[in-house]
């Protein structure tokens, strides 16, 4: 049986598109970079400066406060009645209790309605 001429062109095409696919050179895959240890490293300290001291110590960001009772001096400005925190020692007393009432520590005003005293909160600086 004898194929159309259309159909036969169309055959012919497929076959000839079909071998110029089969003969045509392959490129082969481009090479992969060799993987390095160092692309997944982490940064590890020298392990024979473990247990020295590698530099200053940082300071403590860690804000150290004291609450204090404030009273009233009969010159108007705030004097220190009581410190209600334990841990201080008797010099870090004295250094509050000057610098509260010479000014150069910022305290709260007095609240409102004539009491005799209040609480204050001081940030301390932080320990050396």
């Amino acid at each position: 049986m004898a194929l159309p001429r259309r159909g036969a062109r169309t055959l012919l095409l497929a076959a000839v598109g079909s071998l110029a696919c089969a003969t045509s050179p392959r490129t082969p895959p481009a090479p992969r970079m060799a993987e390095s240890e160092a692309n997944e490293a982490l940064p590890i300290p020298d392990p024979s400066a473990r247990g020295t001291v590698q530099g200053l110590r940082p300071a403590t960001t860690v804000d150290r406060v004291a609450v204090v009772r404030l009273a009233l001096g009969p010159d108007g400005l705030p004097r220190v009645v009581d410190f209600l925190t334990p841990d201080l020692t008797e010099a870090e007393k004295a250094d509050l209790r000057r610098a509260v009432e010479s000014g150069q520590m910022p305290v709260t005003a007095p609240p409102e309605g004539g009491l005799e005293s209040w609480l204050a909160t001081l940030r301390r600086p932080p320990s050396p």
